[in-house]
């Protein structure tokens, strides 16, 4: 079970933001800059609480040759005095652990994690004892979390399979919310999720589907047609294809007039 880690009442000691634009801010301060390889190492640090032993931290870390594992241990130590100024040398860090042989993130510490705090949020609105309306609000809140695709300048394998796994999750919230609303027929709110469905993954095409049903429901079916006008042009120019079949169904609906 994912719990959040922020305690009520508490300002956080960290920040972190891994989703769309890395952001770190230590005790609500300015943003941190951090290099991508020390945002790429907190991150995984912070999803994987079992931690990282050397070898593991030179062969995702570390660069190819002898010097991996020296290379990675000093990433390790700058992540540290980065996030400590003020550490000494030989003084353990209050962040990053030691422990057993392994380097993990200090669980005990009161920080907010944004990717943490969706999966968290993901559970309340999947558990059958929670109140219908409650499980919408977590997973509406948990969507406003989820602000693009996590650390989406990491290549490195781990933080692809990471990536798709969240990007999976949010398709699934939105297409629980898509269904809520679209029964309640409340077609505004339907309009935004699928508006902010796209914003963080275009690719989306069900969200582009829900949104032309949702323009159409509210009589506004020139708007529809212009949105997938552009989209398709969209997907044809950067990626050679054309709308799905199931996009292209929705749309001769409402050319035919039988979705409005």
């Amino acid at each position: 079970m994912v719990i959040p880690a922020a305690h009520e009442g508490l300002r956080p000691d960290l920040q972190v933001y891994s989703f769309g634009l890395f952001e770190l801010r230590l005790e609500g301060q300015e943003p941190l800059v951090l290099s991508k390889k020390m945002q790429q190492l907190l991150v995984y640090l912070l999803l994987h609480r079992k931690g990282l032993t050397r070898e593991e931290l030179g062969n995702l870390f570390g660069h190819q040759g002898d010097s991996r594992n020296s290379a990675s241990l000093m990433l390790v130590s700058r992540l540290r005095q980065a996030l400590e100024p003020d550490l000494g040398k030989h003084h353990p860090s209050r962040f990053i652990l030691l422990q057993d042989g392994r380097y993990t993130f200090n669980f005990g510490l009161n920080y907010t994690f944004d990717a943490q705090e969706f999966l968290y949020l993901g559970q309340q609105a999947r558990d059958p004892h929670v109140k219908p309306d409650e499980q919408l609000a977590s997973l509406k809140h948990a969507l406003d979390l989820y602000r693009g695709a996590l650390l989406p300048a990491c290549d490195d394998e781990w933080c692809l399979i990471e990536r798709e796994r969240f990007r999976l999750l949010a398709n699934e919230g939105y297409q629980l919310l898509f269904k809520a609303f679209m029964e309640r027929q409340d077609f505004r709110e339907t309009l935004r999720l699928a508006e902010q469905a796209i914003k963080q993954d275009f690719l989306n095409e069900e969200a582009h589907r829900i949104k032309l049903i949702a323009l159409a429901r509210q009589g506004k079916r020139e708007e529809a047609l212009r949105h997938f006008k552009r989209t398709g042009e969209h997907f044809n120019k950067k990626f050679g294809l054309a709308p799905s079949e199931e996009l292209q169904q929705v749309f001769q609906q409402i050319m035919r007039g039988q979705l409005r």
